[in-house]
């Protein structure tokens, strides 16, 4: 153990100086990471966090504009969102699981050393949540969320990856936020396939990093593609959240939270709206519903023509056919929505479109 650390910390400790004796206690547990003593820089770590527990400090979390880190050409978002859990549409299961990690890390004190579920794997295809979920959570417990796309991680210099991904969990680290990695299959992908070993190397880094951090702070990781994780880096996760495309009655709750939002006075076609939306994503679905809120605004209507609604969800694009009616519509609801013959309407279909 290094001297003259040992001796900043005394120094820092009689000066009753806070900041620098946190400092210096960082500082040796970086001499000794370095010095390949991983396990004695984590007890050093989780020996100092009680008495620097972010629950027992002021708040210095400040709000504002979003802020831009650049770690070596890497983007890390820092943001303070405003988003609320209960305006985000989700399965029973996905909000049970949010509030019970919620209510863990508001209360973590209760927990003692065991310490609130810090490490949450999101599942599920593009649009279903996994981001707006990852803020509501940074917003319902008051701390900031570092957003970093890891795809965006990946350097053209072989050990340098494992470099940024330490440096990133050391900014979570200082910061006392949340760290969101998104596209966390382009770095954490099972090693077996690995030729050069670089990815090996990559995944050796998170893992370190990952036990290193503890339950000091949250870590979320979304993928599109959990088939292709290593086993080794899902086990690390302490809950796995598996969002999924939005069924009938989540699309209908999903609509009418839009439209209460922004267009209140209307009173849709709902079971138009619906069937227009099947197939889609949540993200879909608002950027629909937006669409239409925009052109009544514009037009000063407090109703719209079902037919109207129709050419809005295509965009103003020619109609396809093939796909209203893959949206279960009939030839006969077709022809009355869009004034289209039904001729017409069997032939485009015909011709696949």
């Amino acid at each position: 153990m290094k001297s003259s650390l040992v001796l900043d910390m005394i120094r820092a400790y009689s000066a009753h100086s806070d900041e620098g004796f946190k400092t210096s206690v960082e500082e040796l547990a970086r001499y000794e990471d370095k010095k390949g003593n991983i396990a004695l820089a984590l007890d050093i770590r989780e020996a100092i966090r009680p008495a620097y527990d972010f629950a027992e400090e002021d708040n210095e979390i400040s709000s504002g504009l979003d802020e831009l880190i650049d770690i070596d050409g890497v983007p890390v978002i820092m943001m303070n969102p405003e988003e609320h859990i209960e305006d985000i549409i989700l399965g029973d299961d996905v909000r049970g699981n949010i509030e019970q990690i919620i209510g863990q890390w508001k209360n973590r004190r209760k927990l003692g050393n065991i310490g609130p579920a810090s490490r949450i794997l999101m599942t599920g295809p593009p649009g279903c949540g996994k981001t707006m979920t990852a803020k509501a959570i940074s917003h319902e417990l008051g701390l900031p969320l570092a957003y970093v796309r890891l795809d965006d991680l990946i350097s053209m210099y072989l050990g340098q990856t494992g470099s940024n991904i330490g440096r990133i969990f050391d900014l979570a680290s200082k910061r006392r936020c949340i760290l969101f990695m998104d596209e966390f299959d382009s770095i954490a992908r099972d090693r077996s396939s690995d030729d050069i070993g670089e990815s090996k190397r990559i995944l050796t880094s998170i893992l370190q990093n990952m036990d290193l951090i503890g339950n000091r702070v949250m870590i979320i990781a979304a993928t599109n593609m959990p088939q292709d994780l290593d086993p080794a880096i899902v086990r690390r996760f302490d809950v796995r959240l598996d969002f999924h495309m939005p069924d009938e009655n989540n699309r209908r709750d999903a609509i009418g939270h839009v439209i209460g939002k922004y267009i209140p006075w209307y009173k849709p076609n709902m079971d138009l709206l619906v069937k227009l939306t099947k197939g889609s994503s949540y993200a879909e679905i608002e950027s629909f519903i937006l669409a239409l809120a925009r052109y009544m605004l514009m037009n000063e209507l407090r109703d719209i023509e079902d037919g109207v609604v129709i050419r809005i969800r295509f965009g103003w694009n020619e109609l396809d056919f093939t796909t209203l009616h893959s949206m279960g519509f009939t030839y006969r609801e077709m022809e009355e929505l869009t004034r289209v013959s039904r001729t017409t309407i069997e032939y485009r279909i015909k011709k696949g479109r």
